[in-house]
């Protein structure tokens, strides 16, 4: 197996990971903001939680149907087509575990 190939195996396994470390994150706030009794914090956190499910389906599919699955690009192309998915699942995860870190903060006691 080659080094790109390599890479973009783990660049694909980490998509997914990221989604749920994101999604589980997401949900602990929310179920911090019921305890609570902030129901606007806890559907902004489930709201978020739809939104990384959303992104996962509407980056995953066409770049899997373009030319990641069987028999698709090679090489460098193959790294090339996964990076834009890449960033964009991680950048929407970066953002929204920032989003729960947030309504963690304000609704916390002594704020």
């Amino acid at each position: 197996m080659s080094l790109i190939r390599l890479f973009e195996v783990l660049l694909a396994a980490a998509m997914p990971v990221v989604a749920l470390v994101v999604s589980a994150r997401l949900l602990l706030s929310a179920g911090r903001a019921v305890a609570r009794r902030r129901a606007g914090a806890a559907l902004m956190a489930l709201l978020g939680v739809g939104g990384m499910l959303l992104a996962m389906a509407a980056v995953l599919g066409p770049a899997f149907l373009h030319g990641l699955g069987q028999g698709g690009a090679e090489g460098w192309q193959a790294l090339l087509l996964l990076a834009g998915p890449v960033m964009i699942i991680f950048g929407s995860g970066l953002a929204l575990w920032r989003l729960a870190q947030a309504l963690d903060r304000r609704g916390a006691p002594g704020n």
